[in-house]
């Protein structure tokens, strides 16, 4: 009875048995069976992001079952093509188009189509996904989120499955202070006057990038980590901008038409871009013009700072034209001229 209440308010536990019936399972909801019986379910939209070599970056969200991820920018790290890891294994002939072979595989390539490095948001495009493999979750409205509902983070600390729970603290959240995190240079780049959300559910570096979720399954936010491990989310109507929403997402973002180095690069602090990687159809691997290992540092005399800057300008390259690269090799500067008959089509098949 309510006397038991009175009698037991100094304690931090009830047991059910004393409570009245409606009271118990107050109790229930409030413990977070919501978190028990869906995480499940909710997990299989969420990924971790991962090197070709498979180090963890982080974790990002499916917002489109036709192959687009959200995760943050301190997650890809300047990163132009990167391992998406799903959170159960597929045959191939599910997941991949064209593909016959049944084994099963949890790995996807993807290739970042987006970045906005004040908000820290990043969009990843899978690049050979069969159209509709993937479940997407669910945008909460901004009339919905409030101070004191209940969340959940699901993410993929140190490469494992992670699940932390919490309340949202805070809407409107300013001067985010994330230099001490996984990327400082990069993280420096945040738009202090912007608002974030902030929350009570502590996670560490893996969590970044996941969604914060409420009891009803829908996404609020994207986790961020701030100073001493402080706890953020980027607010879900970010993730409803132009850059991001489903309209026109396949034109904005499609390989048709667009050109590349052929070759994989790697953003790294105080360096610039180094060549990881040459691709299938690249015209440079074993003739010197470029090297695994270089540090592209300038494009046409311009410090080389975006990968969208050098996509620009290959797309912009006319036939019988050509820029020019400055290289760092050995401690040595090195002008590389690439010429229009050096550079390949932008699509999925040269990965």
């Amino acid at each position: 009875n309510y006397d038991i209440l009175r009698q037991r308010s100094h304690t931090q536990f009830w047991p059910n048995i004393d409570l009245k019936p409606h009271l118990a399972l107050r109790r229930v909801y409030l413990n977070g069976t919501e978190v028990r019986d869906n995480h499940e379910k909710w997990r299989e939209s969420v990924i971790s992001v991962v090197s070709n070599s498979g180090t963890v970056f982080g974790s990002g969200l499916i917002v489109d079952s036709n192959g687009y991820i959200v995760t943050t920018g301190q997650t890809v790290r300047g990163n132009e093509l990167i391992s998406v890891k799903l959170s159960k294994s597929k045959p191939k002939s599910d997941l991949i188009r064209d593909e016959t072979d049944t084994t099963a595989t949890d790995i996807i390539k993807g290739r970042v189509v987006y970045i906005d490095p004040l908000v820290d948001l990043a969009l990843i495009k899978l690049l050979t996904l069969k159209p509709g493999a993937l479940v997407a979750l669910d945008f909460a409205d901004k009339s919905d989120i409030k101070s004191g509902q209940r969340i959940a983070l699901l993410g993929y600390p140190s490469g494992t499955k992670g699940l932390m729970t919490g309340t949202i603290s805070c809407l409107d959240h300013q001067s985010v202070d994330t230099s001490q995190g996984v990327s400082r240079y990069y993280q420096l780049l945040l738009n202090p006057n912007r608002q974030y959300m902030s929350h009570n559910a502590v996670h560490g570096g893996g969590f970044t990038g996941a969604p914060v979720i409420n009891m009803k399954g829908k996404v609020v936010g994207i986790a961020i980590v701030g100073y001493n491990d402080s706890n953020y989310a980027v607010p879900v109507d970010d993730v409803k901008r132009k850059e991001f929403e489903v309209k026109d997402r396949e034109k904005r973002y499609s390989f048709k038409n667009r050109r590349a180095l052929g070759v994989v690069l790697q953003k790294e602090a105080n360096k610039g871009f180094k060549v990881c990687k040459f691709t299938r159809n690249n015209h440079f691997d074993g003739k010197g013009v470029l090297k695994l290992n270089d540090y592209i540092t300038h494009v046409d005399s311009i410090e080389f700072e975006t990968l969208s800057q050098l996509s620009d300008t290959l797309d912009g390259l006319k036939q019988g034209k050509s820029i020019k690269l400055t290289v760092e090799r050995v401690g040595q500067q090195i002008p590389v001229v690439i010429k229009y008959e050096d550079i390949v089509p932008l699509d999925c098949d040269i990965v």
